[in-house]
């Protein structure tokens, strides 16, 4: 159901913070294929690189930026965002300094009226209630639950 998402052997440096992505949504990154068009990415690399260089970031980072995870409005559904440039990875924060996900959504699905965040989100939350972690998904403000490391 989660997998722990391990470093590549490239990244070259060692995690802070433990990243789980659900089965399917790995299944899907994997069969996406213009995820690896390096013409569909930029500065010479794939939408895919992009991802992996965030999830790179996210377990590595002292602190994640602000601007690469994001609570959903509204907040009291606590539903976060991890941020890559041509995705936005949908899930939950179960613990400081964790993050879950559980779906992707491109970020032409992300913006403007065509948006899909709100069916995501819910898709989100049924994932969650389906497998009965729920209890898990917490809220609140950014710095509570990401607090800068010494």
């Amino acid at each position: 159901m989660l997998e722990e998402w391990r470093l590549p052997d490239h990244a070259g440096q060692d995690p802070l913070r433990p990243l789980y992505l659900a089965g399917e949504l790995i299944d899907w990154i994997d069969n996406a294929t213009d995820l690896y068009d390096v013409k569909k990415g930029k500065g010479g690399r794939s939408p895919f690189e992009h991802l992996e260089q965030s999830l790179i970031d996210f377990r590595c980072a002292k602190s994640p930026s602000y601007g690469d995870i994001k609570c959903l409005m509204p907040q009291k559904k606590r539903v976060w965002s991890l941020h890559s440039p041509f995705l936005r990875i949908l899930g939950w924060v179960p613990a400081p300094h964790q993050f879950v996900g559980i779906y992707a959504l491109r970020i032409a699905d992300a913006h403007g009226k065509a948006s899909r965040v709100d069916e995501f989100r819910d898709n989100v939350l049924k994932f969650a209630n389906i497998h009965k972690l729920d209890s898990t998904m917490l809220g609140g403000d950014y710095n509570a639950l990401f607090p800068k490391k010494p």
